[in-house]
């Protein structure tokens, strides 16, 4: 899509509705795959970090679902512009979207968590880390639809979902795991240099 020299405007949102669909079933049939390797080992997944992993994988694939939503259906049709089929495709969307960033954030500080703190401590935060991870991106996909449901929806071009104020969200969020992520990276890098 992006060596395309030449491409009319006009077929530029089919091109990418069409690119959108092929990656998100990708997306879905490597997360669904690695959920089964997962699953062959469900021991493991009581731990850290596997278990936050696994959590990261599930909103990794709530958000491939909510694009084959957004792609699979043509907005000519009559159920594009019903409310519940908006808000399904919002929820699953951006929650997994949400979900994605916070659990990568969280992985990170438990990675970080595991190479600097007692083994003790670590056993106690797992549970912390993991209802945090899962109930999260939920209360803040949840809050915002509330929020702004009537600017959300009410747009002209049904391509973008977001009212400004989310975006302000959507920035701090990325913004903030981002931080969260390098730092954490880096500080564990160093742990393993010295040792």
């Amino acid at each position: 899509l992006l060596a395309a020299k030449e491409l009319d405007y006009n077929e530029y949102d089919s091109a990418l509705r069409s690119l959108t669909y092929g990656m998100s079933i990708a997306s879905l049939t490597g997360v669904l795959w690695t959920m089964f390797i997962f699953g062959r080992n469900w021991k493991r997944n009581r731990y850290l970090p596997h278990s936050q992993t696994l959590i990261l994988l599930v909103f990794e694939m709530l958000s491939s679902i909510g694009q084959l939503l957004y792609t699979s259906i043509d907005e000519a049709d009559a159920v594009f512009d019903q409310t519940w089929y908006q808000c399904i495709f919002y929820l699953t969307s951006m929650v997994g979207q949400y979900g994605t960033c916070i659990n990568t954030a969280l992985l990170a500080l438990s990675l970080y968590s595991i190479t600097s703190f007692s083994t003790q401590l670590v056993l106690k935060i797992r549970w912390y880390l993991n209802i945090l991870g899962g109930i999260l991106p939920f209360i803040l996909g949840g809050t915002i639809l509330s929020i702004g449901s009537g600017e959300i929806f009410d747009t002209s071009s049904h391509s973008i979902f977001y009212f400004e104020k989310e975006l302000y969200v959507v920035i701090f969020v990325l913004g903030l795991c981002i931080f969260i992520t390098i730092v954490s990276m880096i500080i564990t890098q160093r742990k393993y240099k010295k040792n």
